[in-house]
C-alpha cells in the first residue's frame, strides 16, 4: 500500500537541492581554510616589518669632556 508517491520532477528538485547544498558547504570549507592562510601570511608580513623597522639599541650617552685646563699648581 502506496501513501506516497514521489514524481520524477520531485526526485529532480530534491537532488538538486542536495547537490546544492554540498556546494555551499565545500564552499564554506573552502572560504575559512583561505581566510585562515591569509591571516597567517598577514601576521608574519607584520612580524617581517616589526623586525625590518626595529631600530638598533641605542648606546650609553658620551659625557662632554670639560675643555678647561686645571691646573696642578696652586
Amino acid at each position: 500500500m502506496t501513501l506516497a508517491k514521489i514524481t520524477g520532477s520531485g526526485i529532480a528538485a530534491l537532488g538538486m537541492c542536495v547537490t546544492v547544498l554540498w556546494g555551499c558547504l565545500i564552499g564554506e570549507r573552502l572560504m575559512v581554510q583561505r581566510g585562515a592562510t591569509e591571516q597567517a601570511r598577514a601576521l608574519h608580513d607584520l612580524e617581517v616589518l616589526r623586525q625590518q623597522l626595529r631600530t638598533p639599541p641605542v648606546s650609553a650617552p658620551i659625557l662632554p669632556r670639560s675643555h678647561r685646563r686645571h691646573s696642578t699648581e696652586g
